[in-house]
């Protein structure tokens, strides 16, 4: 560097966009309003303005020799707000937004949670129909299975009244010269429908 050349100083640097120049590099949380009640106390900063309020209030009623720069002056700090700081109780915006994400994961785990439970019960009232459905195939299987068995009970039944009938008949014709009495007849007829 030549003597001519100064090296740049903090006023000289031009700030990176988007970040003031006085603004520092914060890690963590931005401090700022909390949804939490602020507790409100004034500070020594602000009783100065009070007495310099009234002070300037009262030059100006009693009219004082004071110059225009002085009056100026006191209009500056006339027009100036009245400064509060506010104590937030748990630390600032930086623990509303930790309480805000600490609610979201609880939200989160519940959901989780009812998410679990819900296929749970899902799985289990697949399972519970699944069986049901089951036992009643096996009732209707049951039902076929024992209405084929009467059915064969009854046919075997009527097969073996007439072949009795009509060995019955046999006999009776034999004995009665090889003709079928009439009531017997009708009988066979019957059987056989």
């Amino acid at each position: 560097m030549s003597p001519i050349e100064k090296s740049p100083t903090s006023a000289d640097r031009v700030p990176k966009p988007g970040r003031p120049p006085s603004a520092k590099l914060r890690l963590g949380p931005a401090p700022g309003p909390s949804p939490e009640p602020a507790i409100k106390k004034e500070t020594r900063e602000t009783s100065r303005h009070k007495e310099a309020l009234k002070n300037a209030a009262g030059s100006k009623s009693s009219g004082s020799s004071l110059g225009d720069d002085d009056v100026c002056d006191w209009g500056f700090v006339v027009r100036k707000k009245r400064r509060v700081d506010e104590v937030y109780p748990s630390g600032g915006e930086g623990s509303s937004c930790r309480e805000l994400a600490r609610v979201i994961l609880k939200l989160g785990e519940v959901y989780e949670r009812i998410e679990g439970a819900k296929q749970r019960m899902m799985v289990e009232l697949e399972k519970h129909r699944m069986e049901v459905a089951k036992e009643i195939e096996l009732q209707r299987m049951n039902m076929l299975m024992d209405m084929q068995m009467e059915l064969e009970r009854s046919k075997l039944a009527k097969r073996r009244t007439a072949a009795s009938a009509t060995l019955v008949a046999k006999q009776i014709g034999e004995r009665n010269s090889g003709s079928i009495p009439q009531t017997y007849q009708r009988v066979l007829d019957i059987v056989k429908c």
